[in-house]
């Protein structure tokens, strides 16, 4: 371990080490100050022997990205990670209380309202963990974590270390003939060696849910071939075995979350913890309505294959004709504006065409005589009471369907003299 990991050293010139919180077969976690932050965090460190395994190393760094893709507030939130010297290391939220594990030990067992209230916000977060395509594989009493307020606790799921994407299913565990995550809470599906997807997730809260409510596993044996075998077709026990005065209904709810058939099982974190509390008679709370996602992108970013991808998925546009469509859009708004100035253009513009290139309607010439300086009358008179005598004979012409409402109402003005003329012109 390097000297810098002790009480009083500094970690990637950075983080003060005020002591050690824990230990796991990979990493430790300690209480660090960050400086750069000013505040409390916990330095999570993978072993030196550790980081000398390319995989493990890849798992570590795994584990960062992964859980700080999921945003909830019922999984630890992570400040930062990086490598120091060869060490890869993860900084997250310093946490203040125990895990499930130690209360369970404690206690016992869980009444029905403490159980209600864990089982829903473990399920909140991996609702919010699935829509983002991600399998933690290793929901377990020891990863879940009750954290202290001051009036109620606040559930955080931790360690995301051997999280997966739906696409990846366990392939390259196949490979290295690993099994990841913990037996006593594996799904079926898990121990075989198949793929899996967020159901398992729900199998292992299953489990969950059945040791708070008795203080035991469903499923225990003394090697791991014969824990295997009981969880592959041992018949379940039920909660009222333990309790008899649990609901009965807990009991119809854990053999259906605890089917070997991953379709028989709950489809969705928010479908399994609305069940768990009607059956518990307890105020239904608030689990966001989130589609598990089957299609995500891999750790380098590239798109994954999708042939589980869900029926709303499939309904949504690519995000390649989003683009394309939203420019169509304004191209064709942009047409249809211009279209609409054209004509609004051309209906101002008809009555002057209409005047210099079409023969005039007879009425026109009540406005606008068209008269040659060669059929002027001779005398002043004649010319003053030339306009009255055709508008009398136009209105005539026009035919009674089109003539003017205006010159139907308003006789025509008298004929004006000469003199009077001089006297008032009018302008």
């Amino acid at each position: 371990m390097p000297s810098q990991l002790k009480p009083g050293g500094t970690f990637a010139d950075r983080y003060a080490i005020e002591g050690q919180i824990g230990t796991g077969g990979m990493a430790t976690v300690w209480l660090a100050y960050d400086r750069s932050l000013e505040r409390l965090c916990a330095l999570k460190v993978l072993d030196a022997v550790e980081a000398a395994n390319p995989d493990a190393k890849n798992r570590f760094h795994r584990e960062a990205r992964v859980t700080a893709r999921v945003r909830s507030a019922c999984v630890v939130n992570i400040f930062d990670h990086g490598e120091w010297e060869g060490l890869p290391y993860i900084a997250m939220e310093y946490l203040e209380g125990e895990d499930l594990a130690s209360r369970i030990t404690r206690e016992r067992r869980l009444d029905l309202p403490q159980t209600c209230e864990v089982i829903v916000q473990v399920a909140r977060g991996l609702a919010h963990a699935h829509a983002s395509g991600v399998v933690h594989r290793d929901i377990k009493p020891e990863n879940v974590f009750l954290v202290r307020g001051d009036e109620d606790e606040t559930v955080k799921i931790l360690d995301f270390g051997i999280a997966t994407r739906f696409a990846r299913s366990n392939a390259e565990d196949a490979q290295s003939g690993l099994f990841l995550g913990t037996p006593m809470y594996a799904s079926p599906e898990q121990l075989r060696g198949e793929g899996v997807d967020f159901r398992t997730d729900l199998w292992s809260l299953g489990v969950v849910a059945f040791e708070c409510l008795t203080g035991h596993a469903p499923f225990t044996g003394d090697t791991l071939d014969e824990l295997c075998g009981r969880i592959l077709t041992q018949p379940l026990p039920r909660p009222s075995q333990y309790d008899a005065n649990l609901p009965a209904g807990l009991d119809d709810l854990l053999v259906r979350a605890l089917s070997r058939d991953p379709e028989q099982r709950f489809q969705s974190a928010k479908e399994f913890a609305d069940a768990f509390t009607s059956a518990a008679g307890h105020a239904r709370m608030s689990i966001p309505s989130l589609p598990p996602r089957a299609e995500a992108l891999s750790l380098h970013g590239e798109l994954l294959p999708s042939a589980k991808r869900s029926k709303v998925e499939r309904r949504l546009l690519p995000r390649w004709l989003r683009p394309v469509l939203a420019a169509a859009l304004l191209l064709a708004a942009g047409v249809g504006y211009q279209r609409a100035r054209a004509n609004d253009g051309a209906t101002i513009a008809k009555p002057a065409a209409m005047l210099s290139n079409e023969t005039a309607h007879p009425a026109i010439s009540v406005h606008a005589p068209q008269v040659t300086v060669a059929e002027l009358p001779d005398t002043l008179d004649e010319v003053c009471n030339a306009r009255p005598r055709a508008t009398e004979r136009d209105e005539r012409s026009i035919p009674p369907a089109h003539r003017s409402t205006a010159s139907k109402a308003k006789a025509p003005p008298a004929p004006t003299s000469a003199d009077t003329w001089r006297r008032d012109p009018g302008f």
